[in-house]
Parts: structure tokens; sequence; C-alpha cells
């Protein structure tokens, strides 16, 4: 539970419920703000195959997203309120695939 005038207060400065971190409000228009930015921005070459493995505090489920240095979509809900697990270069994710398959 929290206060509506501190629920108030938090939603000037966040999206995002500051105990699930769900979003609380229509973000429609900053996603698309994000969806602009992130058509126009490339990253450099060391960093283009590397996979993010994200949580997305919308939808809860767990989904891979090409790494970029602000931004990770979440593949289901297509929101970008997500929390990153880990960061890796897509080889080793193959690889680590592979070997849980093997075991």
């Amino acid at each position: 539970m929290i206060h509506e005038r501190c629920l108030q207060r938090h939603i000037e400065y966040s999206f995002k419920c500051p105990i699930c971190s769900a979003s609380v409000c229509d973000t429609q228009k900053f996603f698309k703000s994000i969806e602009k930015y992130m058509s126009s921005s490339t990253m450099p070459p060391e960093y283009r195959d590397m996979e993010t493995h994200i949580h997305c505090n919308d939808c809860r489920q767990r989904s891979v997203a090409k790494f970029h240095f602000i931004y990770h979509k979440c593949k289901f809900c297509r929101s970008y309120n997500t929390t990153i697990l880990s960061t890796v270069t897509a080889d080793k994710a193959i690889s680590a695939d592979r070997a849980v398959v093997s075991i």
C-alpha cells in the first residue's frame, strides 16, 4: 500500500510503481519516443553481437533482446519497462544453451 499523495509525487518523476515496477500510467507516447530514438541509434561494432536477457516489469515475462546501452524491448508485450538480468555475446549464449541441452 502507498499513500495517494505519495504516489502522486512519485509519478511526477517515474512511470513505474514504487512497489512492483509495473507501469502505472499510459506509456504509449514515451515508448514511441524510445522507438524513434532506437531507429536512429546504432550500436558500435564491438557491441552488435551482444544479447541482453531481460525481465519485463509489465508482463512479467523473461526474454532476450539485442544489447543496447539504454533500452531493451520486451518481445512479448513490447514494453521498454524492463530489467536487465544478464548480457552476453550471442555466440556464448548459443554455447550455453547447448550445454544446458546436453546435460
